[in-house]
């Protein structure tokens, strides 16, 4: 066969099989159409899957995944569900040789509404997953907690673990349950202390407004988080009275030494901004107790005087 031949051939070859491909998005199109209209394979997941990315290679290892997960939700309406990610980065300094670089990582904790998939399509934002409130930790944000609204959420990107868990410097996994929440949170090996983990979970607890003190698992915790929060306000008390008492013999017997009284009222005035931040992580807590209540009587915003 003679090169033209060859030319000829190969692209009546290629002719065909763009024919064949442009049949077969036809018939999948056609297909989509009829599942969006309320037909049905009789796997409400296959259904999605077909829509989703029709008949790829790897859709059947979607729709067990996908199947995996749903199957994981029965029981849990109205629990606690975490997505942990944590992410190598890279920084180049322009006067530096070396490579510098940091761990960013992203809790995302949210409380089920449902035990099946939502499988629903809303543009681009799909909310996949049952989700009642929501509400984010980034490192990268500054630590602060984020609460976030059901149409603010990247749902997709909550998954994405299903793709790339493992994906070069990318690590996720997804908790499904107060249990597994709770297993995460007493194996102690997170890459910050424990301590610092419960209080990020109690702050994102109380943002998607369900108290951690509310889920029956995590009593023996907040018991303990209690205990803690009342030592310190004890040793805060204390601290306070040290100062002021520093205060009163300086301003009394030393009244030319003003760079000391200065740093006795910076003392004191860092003890009072510590007591009062204790007092509102005793309220987060729901933490009951005489010298609690003490305290919040003596700094409980002054009301202003009627006209």
């Amino acid at each position: 066969m003679s090169l033209q031949d060859e030319i000829a051939a190969n692209l009546e070859r290629t002719k065909h099989k763009e024919a064949e491909a442009e049949a077969a998005q036809q018939e999948l199109d056609e297909l989509r159409t009829r599942i969006a209209k309320g037909e049905s394979t009789g796997d409400r997941i296959r259904d999605y899957v077909i829509r989703k990315i029709g008949f790829r290679p790897s859709a059947d290892a979607f729709h067990k995944e996908l199947s995996a997960l749903e199957q994981r939700l029965a029981g849990m309406t109205g629990q606690f569900g975490l997505l942990i990610e944590k992410e190598y980065r890279e920084a180049n300094h322009a006067s530096c040789t070396r490579t510098f670089g940091h761990e960013r990582t992203k809790l995302t904790l949210f409380v089920l509404s449902g035990e099946q998939l939502a499988l629903n399509f809303d543009g681009w934002k799909e909310q996949l997953l049952p989700i009642a409130n929501t509400a984010e930790y980034d490192s990268d944000r500054y630590e602060t907690i984020r609460a976030l609204k059901g149409a603010d959420v990247d749902f997709l990107r909550m998954v994405s673990f299903l793709a790339r868990a493992s994906a070069g410097s990318y690590r996720a996994e997804l908790l499904i349950g107060d249990q597994e929440v709770h297993a995460w949170l007493a194996a102690d090996d997170q890459s910050y202390q424990p301590s610092k983990s419960l209080y990020l979970l109690r702050s994102l607890a109380d943002a998607v407004g369900r108290p951690l003190q509310d889920a029956p698992v995590f009593t023996e915790c907040v018991a303990k988080e209690r205990e803690e929060c009342l030592k310190k306000l004890h040793k805060a008390c204390g601290d306070r009275a040290v100062h002021r008492h520093q205060l009163e013999t300086i301003s009394r017997h030393r009244r030319d030494y003003i760079g000391e009284v200065a740093s006795a009222i910076e003392k004191l005035r860092t003890a009072v901004q510590h007591i009062r931040e204790l007092l509102d992580d005793a309220k987060s807590l729901g933490l009951d107790d005489p010298l609690v209540t003490e305290l919040r009587k003596e700094y409980a915003p002054k009301k202003e005087p009627s006209a």
